[in-house]
């Protein structure tokens, strides 16, 4: 009995239906549902926007300070940067004589060779050097 109510009954009139869009053309109003999206969207921007707003007591930032590496914790950090280039160097080519630290601005190479090295640092007025392999940054020159 089901089967003949779909066949009987609601088949030719979803049919009918179908026919009548498509005779009228009608189409789906996309303009409107975009615009109501688009409004609902927008008012929930604000919203998230006010809360966002509201968390921070009104204020737009809090201010801070960004910290700028200077001195001596400049200075071994380019050292550190230089040796493990060195090391890496090393392990590809075989010595640290032949490694290209151009990239480092205010270091030398003072000596390198098969074994060791040891570069220099000038920074601030200061000059600070790490004697390698396993040395560690120090003040004053190799």
């Amino acid at each position: 009995m089901n089967r003949e109510f779909t066949t009987v009954f609601l088949i030719p009139s979803i049919t009918v239906a179908y026919h009548w869009l498509k005779c009228r053309r009608r189409c789906a109003d996309h303009r409107r549902v975009s615009r109501a999206a688009g409004f609902v969207l927008m008012w929930l921007v604000l919203a998230l926007s006010g809360y966002t707003f509201y968390g921070k007591h009104f204020e737009l930032h809090r201010g801070g300070s960004v910290h700028l590496v200077r001195g001596r914790e400049l200075a071994s950090t380019e050292l550190r940067a230089a040796a493990h280039a060195e090391a890496e160097a090393k392990s590809l080519v075989g010595t640290y004589r032949d490694t290209s630290l151009r990239a480092y601005r205010h270091l030398k190479v003072i000596y390198a060779n098969e074994t060791v090295y040891c570069l220099q640092v000038h920074v601030d007025g200061n000059t600070y050097h790490l004697a390698g392999p396993s040395g560690h940054p120090a003040a004053g020159p190799c």
